[in-house]
């Protein structure tokens, strides 16, 4: 039987060679290839990044396991997520403790939203799983021979909002401006109480203005002033101003006044009148009369200099404010809040961190008075604020005054008897 070669003719080792190349080449692998991939241990872990409003050149931290980084960390943006194909496998028959990646805090970004796929090994069963653990940051994950897990986790940029409003003193002044935040307007050609908002992201950024195109007024003729405040839950705080720029805080809502306050004209001394001199011409006495002697005169004192043009005026007195209301458990369809004081030029007034009232003039007996119905409160207790702004000569910084209206609950109604 020549020509014929039998596995019997080889020998048990050189048969058992045999057999396994031949079964290798039944199944299409050649004995390099079939060797590496029928006895591999190894899973893929992909990390990838969603970037939610911010800069998509920003890279994420992570901390992971080393069986899926070596150095125990790793970057990721949104261009260039993380992948490691040499994950030794931890499920199915190689059960093991789960591996673990977690993403750093990153400044200005709040993680939303983890989520995780596992693909099977073709023609497998799904043995890997991938529990998501948003509030610590990280997931948990087990990877079987030949399986993918993908892990996506979502960032969205922090962001608050900043609204910027004119003051113009006096509120007629034709002057007309430009508000602007980070360079951009938010509001063109703004008078008095005009405004605008815009979402920022966290961080510090300027608020300023430009006189509006057309408008004829110069920044020259004005005093100006920047002040802002942002809501909270016990009214409004104040936003410290450096140089133009304020910070901004996660979720903060910011109100920036920016006040111009026209110069006064110096006023232009009068030319006093020309005077004229008097001349007193002698007269002869009669020849047979005797001289007469007019008595002296009594000597007047100096003079008090008049300078012309130039008046004497009184400075104003400083401001002074106070607020007042009612007293606990108030039993009427409505309570009031009062402002009253000297040199006052406006009041806005605030409930429960929201502006309900601006005032730019007393009543008939000099007061600011806000009023609610006692209904709209809410039970327990309601912060009213009074923010106070002075009249620009008084030289008095702005107060914000507080009180409290404590609305008791309905006492139940006592029983009846009828007999």
């Amino acid at each position: 039987m020549s020509g014929v070669f039998r596995l019997a003719d080889a020998g048990p080792r050189r048969a058992a060679r045999l057999g396994l190349a031949a079964l290798l080449a039944c199944v299409g692998m050649t004995w390099a290839a079939g060797a590496s991939s029928a006895f591999a241990t190894y899973g893929t872990v992909v990390v990838k990044k969603v970037n939610v409003g911010g800069d998509q050149a920003d890279r994420f931290h992570f901390a992971s396991s080393t069986a899926i980084n070596a150095t125990g960390g790793f970057d990721v943006s949104p261009a260039t997520p993380y992948s490691s194909s040499t994950v030794h496998a931890n499920a199915g028959r190689w059960d093991a403790a789960a591996y673990t990646v977690t993403e750093s805090v990153t400044p200005g970004y709040a993680l939303q939203d983890i989520r995780c796929t596992v693909a099977p090994a073709p023609f497998k069963p799904t043995y890997g799983v991938a529990t998501p653990e948003v509030a610590e940051r990280k997931v948990a994950i087990k990877v079987g021979v030949g399986e993918k897990v993908v892990c996506t986790f979502t960032n969205a940029r922090q962001t608050g909002t900043i609204r910027v409003v004119k003051d113009l003193v006096p509120a007629t002044d034709a002057g007309r401006f430009d508000l602007r935040v980070d360079g951009t307007p938010v509001r063109t050609g703004a008078g008095d109480g005009d405004g605008g908002s815009v979402t920022v992201p966290t961080g510090t950024h300027s608020v300023g203005e430009d006189v509006a195109a057309g408008s004829g007024a110069r920044l020259e003729d004005y005093v100006g002033s920047t002040s802002c405040t942002k809501t909270s839950a016990q009214g409004p705080v104040d936003v410290p101003v450096r140089a133009g720029t304020i910070d901004v805080g996660p979720s903060d809502d910011i109100t920036c006044v920016v006040r111009n306050e026209r110069k006064t004209a110096p006023a232009v001394p009068a030319t006093p009148a020309p005077t004229t001199p008097t001349t007193t011409v002698p007269t002869a006495a009669p020849p047979s009369a005797a001289p007469t002697v007019a008595p002296a005169a009594p000597a007047a004192g100096p003079a008090r200099q008049q300078v012309a043009g130039v008046r004497r005026t009184a400075r104003p007195g400083r401001g002074s404010a106070a607020l007042r209301g009612p007293r606990a458990c108030p039993r009427t369809a409505s309570v009031s809040a009062t402002v009253t004081g000297r040199q006052i030029r406006r009041v806005t007034f605030l409930v429960a961190g929201r502006r309900v009232k601006t005032l730019t003039r007393a009543d008939a007996r000099g007061r600011f008075v806000l009023t609610l119905r006692t209904a709209s409160l809410r039970r327990g207790d309601t912060s009213v604020v009074a923010r106070v702004e002075f009249a620009a000569a008084s030289r008095t910084r702005a107060r914000t005054l507080r009180l409290t209206i404590a609305r008791c609950a309905a006492s139940a109604a006592s029983p009846r008897f009828t007999g």
